[in-house]
């Protein structure tokens, strides 16, 4: 509750605040009770007062402040992050981006240049959710985003621009940046290569999966 309370006084009613609340499709979504799976923060920012959740089976986003119920409620394309989502009108509208204590693998920002430069390995994948009348429905998604374990290549490019601040509370790197920049220098590296974004882990088979895909372009 400290750490939210410090960002709505920061960031102001005349503003917004956005946060994911991504459930990833463990089960059936319903935008009411489906509890938020990337961290406890989150968590705690979707069951308060004034805040609203976007409606997306698997990437839904929680948002607070000015027009907050618009910014959530006109996200009803089935594309995670389409430009009516609360992250793609993040990024329309110049906003910024808070990491604290966590790096770029948890920047979901970054997804967006892979959107943009429409990198071969984006694939349609099937979701879940509940309805009014509490019946499982199925839903087809252009776009179910992968591993983001590679992200961090951005780094050095991201704290070069000038939009990139640092300070440390605690034991927590915290970093601020401008979405723009965060794509911008995303798609610098797709642009020259269709999977720089994607992990070496010998391991991960999505990304094993994805390389082959871009291989064979």
């Amino acid at each position: 509750e400290t750490v939210i309370k410090s960002l709505q006084e920061t960031v102001g009613r005349s503003g917004i605040l956005v946060m994911p609340a991504f459930t990833y499709g463990s089960g059936p979504f319903h935008s009411e009770t489906s509890p938020s799976v990337v961290g406890l923060i989150s968590e705690k920012f979707r069951q308060m007062n004034d805040v609203y959740r976007s409606w997306h089976p698997t990437h839904s986003f929680c948002v607070w402040g000015k027009s907050a119920k618009n910014w959530a409620v006109i996200h009803n394309d089935y594309c995670p992050f389409a430009d009516n989502s609360p992250i793609g009108k993040l990024y329309k509208d110049g906003g910024k981006i808070l990491l604290i204590g966590v790096d770029h693998r948890a920047n979901t920002m970054i997804h967006l240049a892979e959107k943009f430069t429409a990198v071969p390995y984006i694939s349609g994948t099937s979701l879940e959710y509940i309805d009014d009348n509490g019946n499982i429905r199925k839903l087809t998604s252009p776009w179910r985003p992968g591993c983001s374990k590679g992200f961090n290549i951005v780094d050095s490019l991201v704290r070069g621009t000038t939009s990139w601040r640092s300070t440390s509370i605690g034991k927590a790197e915290c970093q601020i940046m401008g979405a723009i920049d965060v794509v911008s220098c995303a798609t610098s590296l797709l642009e020259k290569d269709k999977s720089a974004l994607l992990c070496n882990e010998p391991l991960c088979e999505w990304c094993s999966k994805a390389r082959k895909i871009v291989e064979k372009i």
